[in-house]
């Protein structure tokens, strides 16, 4: 679950449920272990105080991180529809990769260049502050930015520094593939590494640590290998069009029929989980299983279809000439098996998840990906 906070240069910011978890753990943590320990004296609402605005700043660091990347990656082409806070700091999510080597080098390099600006500003204006607990903020913002810029920039995919290892290799070696493979590979070492590193952390007793280091390690080799499949992906159906593998024979229900009807003989009746809903001519929506599940039994005799179908302009479509890959991205997103695909707004057929395995196993098998 993500909560819209907003736009920035046109680009959405949203929170994922799991940063509220981890403010309460880092604002915990500094009020009650770092602050008291190097900063002795305080009263107990000052440490809170100083640990929850430490944490929404780290945070406000880690969006101008993101937004460093995002800029870049838009003055260089690439759109870039939001950014996420979450768990583990923040992610942009881009509509595709970088076109050429020189454009990810920059992108890469912006984030923990704009870091260490912060960094920076925070050292500057701890400096010269006559009181000790925004000194004491202020140093602490300055030290975890200086951390952020150095961690992002080990050669690990997918952080910066596996991307910059990447860019690096790609110019290099003119192959994209073998140097996300190479830089993919540094990344899962490392991810291997830090799992080491939280079991080594748990048996002195570190119970905290060990485990923030085991997950973090295991979300970087979850992040490195998925990166390097969607690419494979991606390449086995680069040049392939929606119009290619899209089905034309379209069942459809009329709206007026009962959930009854629709179960016993569509449902039933043609073994398939979903029906686009017509009238005539028109496509008024789709009706999924899911749909009729939600409607308790004894209802479905008194309920139409057009009382629970997905009305068309809620509906995410595509178009003919569409490539496939980005379909499959659209369903994925929106968590949906099919799509309609659409023509100067009429519906000319139907692509589905099936089609587009099906379609992506055949083409990576002649393709020997």
């Amino acid at each position: 679950m993500k909560i819209k906070i907003g736009k920035v240069f046109g680009i959405s910011i949203e929170v994922h449920y799991t940063w509220l978890i981890v403010f309460f753990l880092f604002t915990w943590s500094l009020a009650s272990g770092y602050f008291p320990q190097y900063f002795p004296g305080w009263s107990g609402i000052s440490y809170w105080a100083a640990g929850a605005i430490s944490t929404i700043f780290l945070f406000g660091g880690v969006l101008v991180h993101e937004l460093a990347h995002s800029l870049v990656a838009i003055k260089k082409g690439t759109e870039v529809k939001s950014i996420t806070l979450f768990i583990f700091g923040g992610v942009a999510q881009s509509t595709e990769e970088p076109k050429e080597a020189n454009s990810e080098l920059l992108i890469s390099l912006s984030g923990p260049i704009a870091s260490l600006v912060l960094a920076g500003i925070f050292f500057l204006l701890a400096y010269l502050s006559p009181e000790e607990i925004s000194s004491a903020i202020l140093s602490y913002l300055f030290l975890i930015n200086v951390l952020l810029a150095v961690f992002n920039l080990f050669p690990a995919f997918p952080l910066d520094g596996g991307r910059v290892l990447r860019a690096i290799l790609w110019k290099w070696k003119k192959d994209y593939k073998q140097a996300t493979r190479i830089a993919t590979s540094t990344g899962i070492v490392f991810s291997y590494f830090l799992i080491f590193l939280g079991f080594f952390s748990l048996l002195q007793g570190n119970l905290v640590t060990g485990l923030w280091w085991i997950i973090l390690g295991w979300f970087l080799q979850n992040s490195a290998e998925s990166s390097y499949q969607q690419l494979l992906i991606k390449q086995a159906l680069s040049g392939l069009t929606v119009r290619s593998i899209m089905e034309t024979e379209i069942k459809s229900v009329p709206p007026n029929i009962t959930l009854e009807e629709l179960a016993r003989e569509h449902f039933l009746g043609f073994q398939q989980t979903a029906f686009f809903v017509s009238w005539g001519d028109e496509v008024l929506g789709i009706v999924t299983i899911g749909d009729l599940k939600k409607i308790p039994r004894d209802q479905w005799n008194s309920e139409t279809v057009r009382q629970i179908m997905t009305p068309m302009d809620q509906i995410e479509t595509v178009s003919p000439e569409e490539n496939a890959y980005d379909a499959l991205l659209k369903m994925t997103s929106k968590n949906v098996g099919r799509l309609p695909v659409m023509e100067d707004g009429k519906l000319i057929g139907i692509i589905t998840r099936q089609g587009l395995l099906d379609a992506l196993r055949i083409r990576a098998e002649i393709m020997g990906i």
